[in-house]
């Protein structure tokens, strides 16, 4: 019969080109020709870029495959070559099927990848706001930082995303913090007046931004 994971690669089908969901056949040491020996895929195995089925899983909105995976006993807080988890790739896609998924077995919600970037600042990142509000109604903190000192709202306003700015200042602790600095000395403030505009510095100033803030 078919492998688990043969079953999981015809969910998936041709978006995923970078794994080989067949099983392998190697020689058996010192056996006859053409004597061979199956070697089954896991449910964590990984590809060439260091990610599971779950991470694809979660990249594709496929629910039924997470379920699949969870039921199985997969690990879903392991992360890619990028230090990339399976949130972290449904919260940059805006997958709110997944992530709920995802959380619901048990995801860390603040998990950071190689750049510190938590799920939350990469769906800050790509406007995805309803994917934003469900990491912050399970948790997520959005005054974690990145390791150039960017928080969500760094780059929400950087990205000139108003939608979700708007949302994250109603956060009593980030609306408090409003001026926090970057690595650099530069506040959200500081960003919105170089890159988004006069409408997302009102929007911030009526949050309590300080004019005077320096970088």
């Amino acid at each position: 019969g078919r492998s688990f994971l043969e079953g999981v690669g015809q969910y998936l089908g041709q978006k995923i080109r970078t794994v080989q969901w067949n099983p392998r056949y190697l020689p058996k040491p010192n056996g006859e020709p053409g004597d061979a020996t199956v070697i089954k895929y896991g449910v964590d195995d990984r590809d060439k870029i260091g990610c599971t089925a779950m991470h694809w899983a979660a990249l594709n909105d496929r629910v039924e495959v997470i379920s699949l995976l969870v039921r199985h006993s997969a690990d879903l807080n392991l992360v890619g070559d990028d230090g990339h988890s399976a949130l972290h790739w449904a919260a940059l896609k805006g997958n709110l099927r997944a992530m709920l998924a995802l959380l619901r077995a048990g995801a860390r919600v603040d998990a950071q990848d190689n750049w510190r970037f938590t799920p939350l600042i990469r769906a800050a990142q790509n406007g995805h706001l309803l994917a934003v509000l469900l990491l912050l109604q399970e948790g997520a903190d959005p005054l974690v930082k990145d390791e150039e000192g960017h928080n969500c709202l760094h780059w929400a306003v950087y990205h000139r995303h108003h939608l979700v700015v708007q949302w994250l200042l109603r956060q009593p602790g980030l609306r408090a913090r409003v001026d926090e600095p970057d690595t650099v000395g530069q506040t959200a403030l500081h960003l919105g007046a170089r890159k988004s505009g006069r409408e997302m510095c009102r929007r911030l100033l009526e949050a309590g931004a300080s004019p005077a803030a320096a970088d």
